[in-house]
């Protein structure tokens, strides 16, 4: 079902993309690959929340 919606709702598309790049620039921040601060992290972390709770909502509309 992401699959499919990935490829014929764009804006899902855009949530999917956005929510996986967000992990990956946390991911870095959490390695300490990139640094930043505190506040700065805690945002991108409240927007990838954001972003998974929409993405979990879609889901749900479509029955998954």
């Amino acid at each position: 079902m992401i699959q499919t919606l990935h490829h014929n709702d764009s804006k899902f598309q855009r949530m999917y993309s956005e929510y996986h790049a967000l992990d990956n620039k946390i991911r870095d921040i959490e390695q300490n690959v990139e640094p930043v601060s505190d506040r700065y992290a805690e945002t991108l972390k409240k927007k990838r929340v954001f972003l998974k709770d929409r993405i979990y909502a879609t889901l749900q509309a479509h029955g998954v």
